[in-house]
Formats: C-alpha cells, structure tokens, sequence
C-alpha cells in the first residue's frame, strides 16, 4: 500500500499568506497609532518621542544578536528532550543580555542628555529627559524578552 503524497507547497503558501496578513495588519496598527500620537501630542512632541524611540533603539545593536542566537540552542535541547539544558540556556540568555541591556541603558541614560541639545530645542530638553526612562524601560523590555520570543 502507498503512502498518500503530502503536498510540501500548501503549508509555504499558507505560511507566506498568514505572513503578508501580519504585515498588513501590523501596518495599518501603526498607521492608525501614528495619526492618534501625531494628533494628540502635536508634531514637535510625536517627534520628539520617534527621536528618543530610535536613539535608545540603538542599544538593541549592543544585544549582538544573543536573543535570536538562543533559538539553535534552544531547538537543540528541545530535540534531545532535556528541560534542564533548556532552562540552563534561557536563564544564561535572561542573564547575559540582561546585564548587556543594563549596561547599555545606564551609559544612554548618562550620556544622551549631554548630547540631546544638539538635536532639539532647548525648551523640549526637560520634556525629552522625562520620557527617557520610559523609552529605556521599553529597550530593556523588547530586548530581553526577545528570548523568549526568538
């Protein structure tokens, strides 16, 4: 008796399709946040917040890649059915990029202030360092959580 052929192209196609839907959703998530935070901050404001989102995002840049690099080890400890390996991994990971995260934020919370006058206006500078913490906190938050996610 033959085996039935499993068709290898319906799970791609349908992978590619659940994909091209996430990206469409997803941008017309941010399209309707953007025109929200655009009007209920003002321009000057919903600015400033993209500038302190994008130069605390740059601490991502120190992770290294160590989150997405889990996902081999982790796999790996899956395969061989080990729950201790694959606590052992993630708690290294937790710790490494945490301490990495660390390190990264309190050097931008230092330094950024000193080098945030030479790209806004000395009237949003007390606003900029008020919303910092918060953008860090949201550093440290996707980067250690890509972990877990990768």
């Amino acid at each position: 008796m033959s085996e039935p052929v499993v068709s290898k192209t319906k799970p791609i196609f349908r992978n590619a399709a659940m994909a091209s839907i996430q990206t469409i959703v997803a941008g017309a998530i941010l399209f309707v946040l953007f025109f929200y935070l655009v009007r209920e901050l003002g321009l000057e404001k919903f600015g400033l917040w993209t500038l302190l989102i994008a130069a605390t995002g740059v601490g991502r840049l120190g992770e290294l890649g160590l989150g997405a690099g889990v996902t081999k080890f982790v796999a790996q400890s899956l395969a061989i059915d080990s729950p201790d390996q694959l606590e052992q991994t993630l708690r290294f990971a937790f710790a490494t990029i945490g301490l990495v995260v660390l390190i990264l934020c309190t050097a931008i919370y230092f330094l950024l202030p000193k080098f945030i006058g030479e790209l806004i206006p000395a009237r949003l500078i007390p606003l900029a360092i008020q919303v910092m913490p918060y953008c860090l906190a949201a550093l440290a938050l996707s980067s250690v959580s890509s972990i877990f996610l990768s």
